[in-house]
């Protein structure tokens, strides 16, 4: 793909901008829509790893169909989403993606309401996301639920939210995991401006492929039980104030090492205080320490006759991660907006190893902590109702930690997306 190649779509999209532009608004009202949109990232460090840092241009096309139709109490929606991937010089990292969305609401009797939805999604898996390796990785996601909800006008309602995902991992399918899950939750709202909404979740899940013990036992079984409150508070007209607090307890049944307890939580707050200028704030806090594994040696007893183990090497994996995220966006114009975005994340990240054997026990751990820092500027301009183009530059780093390599660089990103509706 030559430099030339990559634009040649967003000359398409400037030219069939140019032929909306043109078209009299005044059309009849349809269900259905069509988006077309690219993408062009510039990247200084494409691989995310400073031993093999090197400049690389990907461009991004996508289009998706949409359908938004309203039906008496009934409203349904669907969207289809392909796009195709295309690297300038890392030919073996092109790829094509989709993503699919269903949806469909219904009011039952006068105080129902039912929602269900669908999500199935295939693209590859980021660089940041991944620990000391870099591969290219494609990911299939899939989600269903179902959420019914009583109570829709009082102050006091209560859901109940069933559902099941999964995701398959096309390089590492050691990843795979699948789970089913089942939510009830009460809402409380003392004023129209404030609500509180407790939730008991439970999750029965499995990661198929995962090897325990020395290799010859694939999957691991496990049991989650959430306990969180969401609350959402609008402080005034401009300022609007989002928290969540959960406890997670996780219970795995072939190995019970890898069981773990773990806090989260976020908080986000917005204000606008001229309807022009937007300043957000967001803390978020996630603990993790589902990783590690499992090795174990044996020995025949000779007086039963039955494996013994004799030495066996248990580790796990225990990461905190910290983040502060601040934005800042600005309308110069109707049509011209300014963005400002500054990111940080603190790792801290442990492994702990016991090691049992016939003449003892022996423990330690080793740690090693890390920070991601970004910082961005951008700037949006709105052609037309359905016309829109934008440019972001962007300056990241991640220090070495634990389950992570060492990176830094910038990147420019520019899209443009023109939708017929």
């Amino acid at each position: 793909m030559t430099y030339n190649q990559g634009w040649a779509p967003l000359r398409t999209l400037i030219a069939a901008a140019v032929v909306l532009m043109a078209v009299s608004p005044a059309q009849a009202e349809t269900p259905l829509s069509l988006s077309v949109s690219q993408s062009l990232r510039y990247d200084s460090n494409i691989m995310r790893d400073n031993n093999n840092k090197y400049r690389d241009g990907v461009s991004s096309t996508a289009v998706t169909v949409g359908l938004d139709k309203q039906y008496g109490r009934q409203s349904y929606k669907a969207s289809l989403t392909g796009n195709v991937n295309k690297y300038k010089n890392t030919k073996e990292l092109d790829h094509n993606g989709y993503n699919i969305e269903l949806g469909f609401t219904s009011t039952l009797a006068s105080n129902w309401n039912f929602m269900l939805d669908h999500y199935n999604t295939k693209q590859m898996q980021s660089f940041e996301q991944q620990s000391r390796e870099r591969y290219a990785e494609s990911i299939i996601s899939r989600v269903t639920q179902g959420v019914l909800q009583y109570g829709l006008y009082g102050r006091w309602s209560s859901s109940l939210t069933l559902g099941q995902s999964q995701a398959n991992y096309a390089t590492k399918d050691v990843y795979d995991k699948s789970s089913k899950y089942v939510r009830m939750g009460l809402r409380h709202s003392p004023t129209d401006l404030l609500y509180f909404d407790f939730g008991v979740r439970g999750t029965k899940g499995d990661s198929p492929n995962y090897p325990l013990l020395d290799g010859s036992v694939l999957g691991d079984p496990f049991r989650r039980m959430d306990y969180e409150l969401i609350s959402q508070w609008v402080v005034t007209g401009y300022s609007r104030l989002n928290t969540r607090v959960g406890w997670t307890q996780e219970r795995h049944s072939r190995d019970s090492r890898r069981d773990y307890n773990g806090l989260t939580g976020n908080v986000r707050w917005s204000y606008s205080p001229t309807g022009k200028t937007t300043y957000s704030v967001a803390i978020d806090r996630d603990t993790n320490n589902a990783g590690g594994s499992s090795l174990e040696s044996y020995i025949t007893d000779r007086a039963t006759g039955l494996p013994v183990v004799f030495q066996g090497l248990y580790t796990s994996q225990n990461r905190l991660t910290t983040g502060l995220v601040l934005g800042v966006n600005h309308s110069a114009t109707a049509k011209i907006s300014l963005n400002v975005g500054f990111t940080y994340r603190r790792y801290e990240e442990e492994i702990r190893q016991l090691q049992d054997g016939l003449l003892g026990s022996s423990s330690g751990s080793t740690s090693r902590n890390g920070d991601y820092r970004s910082f961005s500027l951008g700037a949006n301009y709105q052609i037309h109702r359905a016309v829109n183009m934008g440019c972001t530059v962007e300056k990241y780093g991640r220090t070495a930690s634990l389950f992570s390599r060492e990176y830094d660089g910038e990147q420019v990103i520019c899209n443009a997306s023109v939708k017929f509706d």
